[in-house]
């Protein structure tokens, strides 16, 4: 086939007015970068990644982030008070959204309040051993 001005059209060949314009890009933006992902998204990413962990016999399968948790419960069942404050920490900062807030003032009064709580959890914890011992 030819076209009116004597130019073929055809297969992978098509008319003048339907070519590419000289200096016209037809995407200026192009395909864009490929989004880096961040230092956050990555911290999250390995942090939910599930592993295989192996407990005596038992093996399963869980996220990272779950191992040291557990393990700072054993060791808060255990009578471990950093382990236990380090929980309460995680527990308040996840009531949060996982986002440390507040101003002074509050961490202040939130401190105390984990003192107390610390208080309350070691003489339990002194209780349930004496109970044991019996």
């Amino acid at each position: 086939m030819e076209n009116d001005d004597g130019s073929k059209v055809g297969y992978r060949t098509p008319s003048r007015a339907h070519q590419f314009k000289k200096d016209v890009c037809p995407n200026p933006l192009g395909r864009g970068a490929k989004n880096a992902t961040g230092a956050g998204e990555l911290f999250v990413r390995v942090l939910t990644e599930k592993i295989i962990v192996v407990d005596g016999t038992k093996s399963r399968s869980m996220p990272r982030i779950q191992i040291p948790i557990e393990q700072l419960g054993a060791a808060a069942m255990n009578g471990d008070l950093d382990a236990m404050e380090v929980l309460i920490d995680l527990r308040n900062s996840s009531k949060n959204g996982g986002e440390f807030r507040g101003d002074g003032i509050e961490r202040v009064t939130v401190s105390s309040d984990r003192v107390l709580t610390l208080q309350l959890l070691r003489e339990r914890m002194e209780r349930a051993a004496r109970r044991r011992r019996r």
